[in-house]
């Protein structure tokens, strides 16, 4: 299984992306994505799981977000690429947001922390039961931008994969210095270089 990061790894990302009520007009796909999808599509099971917290923050809505996961997957599979199951997590914990100074009264706001959010694996779990999958018997990759996108990953007892992004390079750089150490971190810079990672670790199995 292979689990995609959303905004910033599959999709254009200028900050919050939808927030801008125009948010179509910046919808894009991101260099790469679209044959990298296809080439997983032929070995894996690929999903999506996003934090949202933006949600929880006021900056939009569940239901833009919704809205948002089903123009992608409409542009990737007029494309040929295929997403197999779509999660997200627009929840934060109590704590967190207190010292954020978030509205503590909204659905979003729970007082544990969330196993959804990642780096945690609730997203992955609830993929792979809604898909029938035993994720145990399978391995496991995540692709994303930022630390908690790899760690997830890892944390599911696969490996984890950033792309380099500016607006992230420190996580990208404390990645990096994981992956000298660690086999089950790797920083590439390219979605098409995190797809020749995962078929290279697959050719050997």
């Amino acid at each position: 299984m292979v689990i995609l990061d959303r905004d910033g790894t599959i999709n254009f990302d200028p900050g919050w992306f939808g927030r801008d009520p125009d948010w179509h007009k910046q919808l894009r796909l991101l260099d790469g994505v679209v044959e990298g999808i296809k080439r997983l599509n032929l070995f894996a099971k690929v999903i999506v799981a996003s934090n949202q917290f933006g949600v929880a923050r006021g900056y939009f809505s569940l239901e833009t977000i919704l809205d948002i996961n089903k123009e992608i997957d409409k542009l990737l599979r007029a494309a040929g690429a295929i997403i197999d199951n779509w999660q997200i997590c627009p929840f934060v914990d109590f704590d967190w947001a207190s010292k954020q100074g978030l509205d503590l009264n909204t659905p979003w706001v729970v007082k544990d922390a969330t196993s959804l959010r990642k780096p945690s694996i609730g997203m992955l779990d609830k993929a792979a039961k809604e898909l029938g999958i035993d994720y145990t018997q399978h391995r496991i990759f995540a692709i994303g931008n930022r630390f908690d996108d790899a760690a997830m990953g890892v944390n599911a007892g696969g490996c984890g994969i950033i792309i380099k992004d500016e607006k992230y390079i420190n996580e990208f750089e404390k990645v990096k210095v994981l992956s000298l150490t660690n086999n089950k971190y790797a920083a590439v810079d390219v979605f098409s270089a995190a797809v020749d990672k995962i078929e290279g670790e697959i050719r050997t199995d």
